[in-house]
């Protein structure tokens, strides 16, 4: 029975130092003043990408600024730890999908400029868009909550180079589509 319990104790203990050190080795990350934790690089070579929701166990509560800038990045997933996009964390890449959590509340300038994505579902926990945040992406629906407010007072700085949604002002809740990409409505 001794020896079971050694067992286990030791190939959980040995199994999450390796989890961690991966951790540590694929994210450039620093505590905030609140004891949660920055993402502020990744280094891995997976072009799909999950955010962890604790990194050295304190919870991961925001991507820092240019965290994920320029890495060819397909898909990332986005644990519900964190609470705010940084400033062109996700800037080139070529991601065509993103899910953002329902506890994001706040998404920088230029955030996930210049992708592939097509749609974007905002919840209602989203309560400011920076500028340019997802400009450049051949968005053909976007999906926004109630709560959701725009930084700047035309869309056209949040969704810019997207002519259907240059349309769309605060506090208009609902599903756009545009019905062809080719098309300038």
């Amino acid at each position: 029975m001794k020896k079971i319990v050694f067992f286990i104790v030791f190939f959980t203990l040995f199994f999450s130092t390796d989890i961690f050190a991966q951790d540590l080795l694929e994210f450039d990350w620093q505590s905030d003043e609140s004891g949660g934790v920055i993402i502020t690089g990744y280094f891995g070579e997976s072009k799909d990408v999950i955010i962890p929701s604790k990194i050295d166990n304190m919870p991961v509560t925001a991507i820092g600024d240019e965290a994920f800038y320029h890495n060819e990045l397909t898909s990332v997933i986005i644990s519900k730890s964190v609470i705010t996009i940084g400033e062109a964390a996700f800037f080139a890449n070529q991601m065509s999908n993103i899910v953002i959590p329902n506890s994001i509340t706040y998404i920088s300038d230029g955030a996930f400029e210049n992708n592939n994505l097509s749609s974007v579902n905002f919840p209602n926990s989203v309560n400011s868009i920076g500028s340019w945040a997802f400009y450049n992406n051949p968005l053909t629906s976007i999906t926004i909550g109630s709560n959701v407010r725009l930084r700047y007072p035309y869309s056209k700085d949040v969704f810019g180079n997207n002519s259907k949604f240059n349309e769309i002002y605060n506090g208009i809740e609902g599903t756009y589509t545009r019905p062809n990409t080719d098309s300038t409505l």
